[in-house]
């Protein structure tokens, strides 16, 4: 999906911006990866310390889940990287993507997939973290862009 999403935000720039786009998004999924290793993981899910420590209590293999919760924090930074493109540099989108897949999406995502008070909704396919989250941050950074 990632290519996908990298393909359709170079469609909807202009021409001249299409390498700058395609670069940025390599980028994109390399910082909220990492990021979400380090930090936004163990936040999420409860771990303590660095490096996926909160996914002994997983049914599945834990590098599998923890893969799949990664493709769904860059699924959302990768929505609000479609709509601020051609209105941002690279460094402060960078900057506002680690505070997405490190602080804001685990956070909510933690409310919902670990037991919060967000539990009880059932979203278990994941619109209410993944698209929404994105579209409220997208909807922030338009705000204070322009």
């Amino acid at each position: 999906m990632a290519p996908g999403f990298a393909m359709l935000e170079a469609g909807l720039v202009r021409s001249k911006n299409v390498v700058a786009v395609l670069s940025g998004n390599v980028l994109l999924y390399a910082v909220t990866s990492f990021v979400f290793l380090i930090w936004g993981y163990n936040l999420m899910f409860g771990g303590s310390g660095l490096f996926l420590n909160g996914i002994e209590n997983s049914d599945y293999s834990k590098y599998a889940f923890f893969f799949f919760q990664m493709a769904f924090v860059s699924k959302t930074v990768s929505i609000i990287s479609g709509g601020v493109s051609e209105r941002i540099r690279i460094l402060p989108f960078m900057t506002f993507a680690v505070v997405m897949s490190g602080v804001i999406y685990p956070i909510v995502g933690g409310w919902f997939w670990n037991g919060g008070f967000l539990s009880t909704a059932h979203d278990l396919a994941g619109y209410t973290v993944i698209h929404s989250v994105g579209g409220w941050a997208f909807l922030a950074a338009i705000m204070v862009l322009g």
